[in-house]
Formats: structure tokens, C-alpha cells, sequence
């Protein structure tokens, strides 16, 4: 499921419209190159102090205050640029609540890094539209555009001011920026138990990474559940624990099998995605022999893996 059609993110969205809510308007001002900032082009123009700001080409204090204009802020501020940012807290009065909007909605490096937009400001401007527009950004940068979780504004607000966090946008949370790492999961962690539902533990396990159907409790971890992740994609096998896989599911025409059997019946190439051990293995070289193609496209893997006789 396309994370745009989930009832979470259709339930944000209506409700973003309902409530005339708006989304920050992207600005587009020409940026230049300018390599060498000693050389100053006959017409310089806000485009190439951006680019020389961005580039680490000139440092914040040398240029002119006829050039920080609302445009170039709206480029060049960013949690790794700290100087900017310093200038940004330091200066409330030149930067109202359609700039954080219009900063968004420019620049995903608003929502990123410990300094992150919601980190520093003021904390009025923090309400259900500005976060909801982060959400939007976030759910584009990721499987739009490709271009990272960009999570860091969630974590900010969390800190800030929990209040405006819904539980849509815990369940869309689970979806874009939950992740299992070193053995904990940060975002469940801040997540309410009460947001601790099925749909969000559903989202929870959609495309995400190994390990994440371990946080699933028990009493959630039915085979209806299980179903309902694999219709989403096959693929989602990789996240599933050794519990899971091991559950057992009906079939039609092949009785009570394994999910991990499952999968493999409907897909040999999830082998990939599937931990390994003999009795897998096995199966697998039983449904597909050494002349599929499922088998010469995962032989050199399986090798690699150890189990190759």
C-alpha cells in the first residue's frame, strides 16, 4: 500500500483541508555557480550567494545585508549551517510564521538535523497545520523523491510540545521513520501506548526494515495480521521474526503450510528476504530446481550464505 493510501494519511489529509490549511510555497530563485568568490561576476545577483553559502564557498559574516534577503534564507538555512540558524533565533522579528512554512516547503534540510526548524522556532508557530506540513514533506522526500527520513523536526516537536502530535501522525511516523537499530527502536519509544494500535503496528511493519515485527505484541501477531502485511508485498517477509515465520497459515490446494513456505510458494525470489536455515533451504531447492530461473538468480547468494551443496 502506497503510504498516500493509508486511512492515516487520507484522515490527515482531509482534515488538513477542512481546517483551510495551507502548504508553504517553494521558492524557485535561480541559483548560480560562483567557484570562486574573489571573482565577482559583472551582475551578482542573491542566486550566487546562496550557492556560494551552501558550498562553503563564503562564510555568513562576509556577505553584503543587501543579499540576505527572504530568499536566501529560505536556501541556506540549515542545522548544519549554524551560523545561519544563530542569525535566524537571534533576529525573531525578520522571520514570521510563513517563512518556517515557505522554508519546508523549499528545503527538506528544514526538517533534518538536531537543528531542525522545530527545534528553534518560536514555539506559537508549532501547531497542527506546521507539523502536518512537515508530515507531507516528509512522506514526499522519502517515497517521492527518494531522498532520505528526514525525521529529525518529529523528534523536535516531540521535546517541544507532544500536545500537536496526533495519533495519525504516530501511525504515518511508524510508516516513514520508524527503525530498528542496536537492538531499540527509538520512535516506539516516544510513541503513547494508547497510539499503540493495530493499524499502527501494521504500519509499523510495511517496507520496513528487519527486525521491526519483533516490537509486535502478542495478541497483535495474528495470522490475519500476518496476511495483511504480505498482501501489501511479498517483500515485507523481512520483517518478520523467527515467531512469525514460523506461524502457520491455510492455503487452498496446499493445507497448513509455514509463512515463510508460503512466500516461497508464491515467490522463490523472497529467499533473499527470508533468514536461512536447512529446512528453508531445502524447500527452497524443492520447488525450484537448478534449471529455474528463481534458482540461478539467488544461487550466487545462497552460496555466499553457505548453502550451496
Amino acid at each position: 500500500m502506497e503510504i498516500t493510501k493509508m486511512p492515516a494519511y487520507q484522515r490527515l489529509k482531509e482534515r488538513f483541508q477542512e481546517k483551510g490549511y495551507s502548504e508553504g510555497i517553494q521558492d524557485n530563485t535561480p541559483i548560480f555557480y560562483w567557484g570562486n568568490v574573489c571573482q565577482i561576476p559583472e551582475k551578482v545577483t542573491v542566486g550566487h550567494y546562496i550557492y556560494a553559502q551552501i558550498y562553503g564557498k563564503i562564510e555568513f559574516r562576509n556577505i553584503p545585508k543587501e543579499y540576505r534577503t527572504r530568499e536566501f534564507f529560505l536556501h541556506t538555512l540549515s542545522g548544519a549551517s549554524e551560523d545561519v540558524v544563530a542569525y535566524v533565533k537571534d533576529h525573531p522579528e525578520e522571520f514570521d510564521r510563513e517563512f518556517f512554512k515557505d522554508h519546508i516547503a523549499t528545503s527538506y534540510y528544514g526538517l533534518e538535523f538536531k537543528l531542525n526548524d522545530f527545534e528553534y522556532m518560536p514555539l506559537e508557530f508549532i501547531d497542527e497545520e506546521m507539523v502536518a506540513c512537515a508530515m507531507f514533506q516528509s512522506v514526499k522526500a522519502r517515497y517521492v523523491e527518494r531522498r532520505g527520513d528526514f525525521k529529525d523536526w518529529f523528534f523536535s516537536v516531540y521535546k517541544r510540545k507532544p500536545e500537536v502530535l496526533t495519533e495519525d501522525l504516530y501511525i504515518l511516523g511508524a510508516r516513514c521513520f520508524a527503525r530498528k537499530l542496536y537492538g531499540g527502536n527509538e520512535f516506539l519509544e516516544i510513541t503513547p501506548k494508547a497510539y499503540r494500535t493495530r493499524e499502527y503496528y501494521l504500519a509499523l511493519c510495511l517496507k520496513n526494515d528487519p527486525c521491526s515485527m519483533e516490537d509486535v505484541p502478542e495478541d497483535i501477531l495474528t495470522t490475519d495480521f500476518l496476511l495483511e502485511v504480505l498482501n501489501d508485498g511479498l517483500e515485507n517477509i523481512q520483517c518478520f521474526n523467527d515467531v512469525a515465520l514460523e506461524k502457520k497459515v491455510s492455503i487452498e490446494g496446499k493445507g497448513t503450510i509455514k509463512f515463510w513456505q508460503f512466500v516461497l510458494l508464491m515467490n522463490g525470489y523472497q529467499i533473499k528476504n527470508i533468514p536461512l536455515n536447512e529446512e528453508r533451504v531445502l524447500f527452497f531447492f524443492a520447488v525450484y530446481g537448478k534449471n529455474s530461473f528463481e534458482y540461478q538468480c539467488c544461487e550466487e547468494y545462497l552460496d555466499k550464505k553457505g548453502f550451496l551443496y
